[in-house]
């Protein structure tokens, strides 16, 4: 399996997130986990995915939990 790393950038491009916010998170240990390597800091695509699944919010129309994406219901 590949893994895909993003750079604060990219990752601001595709999922529009300020690379500002991005800093925050690190900064403050919140947000998605990242790879530091020296000074460079890198996302992989799959934890930024997880990261989204994961902060779903529920409206009061909404009164399941969707489904995981690989289609398994959770316990």
């Amino acid at each position: 399996m590949q893994h895909k790393y993003l750079t604060p950038k990219e990752v601001q491009e595709i999922y529009k997130i300020n690379v500002g916010t991005l800093a925050n998170w690190r900064l403050y240990g919140k947000g998605p986990a990242y790879i530091k390597v020296g000074r460079l800091v890198r996302y992989e695509s799959a934890t930024m995915e997880d990261f989204f699944q994961k902060n779903v919010v529920l409206t009061s129309d909404q009164p399941e939990k969707p489904l995981p994406s690989s289609g398994q219901r959770s316990a």
